[in-house]
């Protein structure tokens, strides 16, 4: 009997674990969670909900939800010019390469009830408007289960915005493969529902307080380390934003020396040895179901009364001429961007009347130098109140 005494203990344990609500976890571990300034670009930050709980309460925190532009090192990166600005506001990267509307969508909606009048920046990437759409692969890469279980169990998700996503997400393999995750999503595709109806069972609240006591712990043991590192210092706090342009340009041409399409040595060398993708026939699709996405994305941010600024980029004029993706293809894509975010009445900044100018890109579809310092200027201009609502910026 006595060789049993340690796995009953174990049980016993494991299955107080599993019952202990996640808040007493989050009790246990009283050391602060590590949001190390917003520069984490981790799973843990991306896909779990403590780190982000924390950040929407942070005034000093502005998030920036993008793509892999936000993992590009580059002197004028938001991280590095907030501060070289002297700006007491840090930029809170959330994303990684992939996430498209949809896995922001998601995210954010599962924060609803926490960003009523919060000012964030999210940046949209016409490449991701392809013909299909983000596809199986690439979703179960980039979703978040946790933050699937948190929009649908939220009382303050209404339930008609519940019943979108459900009829959007029910498609998925990663969510029909996962029982407890499709029970949840099914169960919401009625519209009717109140929100008192979309209470999760027993199963499904053990499923989510699992998920949840997880994530705390793996935040609250983040060690602190910037995935930027250290930058060499700039001298811009006392320069004008022309200024800083002009230097960004500089700059990029020290970095763009082997091509005519104003693209990074490194990058277009890999262009060259066949790293990198030629042929992007799959993008540019006016009717891309990522326009979908996109609205779902707009209807999240209204309903949790947030304040974003838009951020519309362009792709590489020069390169993507070079490619047989010519603007009269192009345009109408970004012509539909802009109209949809204008009739959600959000602050837009396009950019995409920058297809052609030189160092705005830094490879065929990357934010870079000269680009990077046009939206740090907006987005400091966002918040400080001084955000010009136009169709397009200088």
């Amino acid at each position: 009997m006595k060789k049993f005494i340690p796995i009953l203990i174990s049980l016993t344990l494991f299955g107080l674990f599993l019952l202990i609500p996640a808040r007493f976890v989050d009790k246990i571990f009283p050391f602060t969670i590590t949001t190390n300034e917003g520069t984490n670009l981790n799973e843990t930050t991306f896909k779990g909900t403590a780190v982000q709980n924390v950040m929407f309460k942070e005034k000093k925190f502005y998030p920036l939800f993008g793509s892999s532009e936000l993992e590009k090192k580059d002197p004028f990166h938001p991280v590095h010019v907030f501060q070289e600005r002297g700006l007491k506001v840090r930029p809170f990267l959330i994303g990684m390469g992939g996430s498209t509307d949809l896995i922001h969508a998601i995210n954010i909606a599962s924060h609803i009830g926490q960003m009523k009048d919060k000012k964030m920046a999210i940046i949209i990437s016409p490449q991701w408007f392809t013909q299909k759409g983000i596809q199986n692969d690439n979703f179960s890469a980039r979703f978040s289960a946790q933050q699937v279980i948190n929009l649908f169990s939220n009382p303050h998700v209404p339930p008609y915005l519940k019943a979108q996503f459900a009829k959007r997400l029910i498609h998925f393999d990663a969510i029909k493969n996962d029982a407890a995750l499709y029970d949840i999503v099914n169960d919401n595709m009625n519209e009717k529902l109140t929100a008192s109806d979309s209470g999760l069972s027993w199963n499904q609240w053990l499923y989510k307080n699992s998920l949840e006591k997880n994530d705390i712990i793996k935040a609250k043991s983040m060690m602190q380390s910037s995935y930027f590192g250290q930058q060499r210092s700039m001298d811009i706090k006392s320069k004008s934003w022309p200024e800083v342009r002009q230097m960004a340009v500089e700059y990029g041409r020290r970095k763009a020396t082997n091509n005519p399409y104003y693209i990074r040595n490194k990058y277009y060398h890999m262009i060259q040895h066949h790293q990198k993708k030629l042929s992007r026939s799959d993008e540019f699709f006016v009717n891309s179901p990522e326009f979908e996405d996109l609205e779902l994305l707009t209807a999240a941010l209204k309903a949790g009364g947030a304040d974003p600024l838009f951020i519309s980029i362009p792709a590489n004029g020069k390169w993507y001429d070079h490619i047989h993706i010519n603007s009269a293809r192009r345009q109408p894509v970004y012509d539909k961007i802009d109209a949809l975010i204008s009739r959600s009445h959000f602050k837009l900044y396009d950019m995409t009347d920058k297809e052609y100018e030189p160092y705005v890109l830094s490879d065929a579809v990357h934010i870079g130098w000269k680009g990077w310092v046009y939206i740090n200027e907006q987005m400091i201009n966002h918040i400080e109140d001084k955000f010009n609502h136009k169709k397009r910026l200088p």
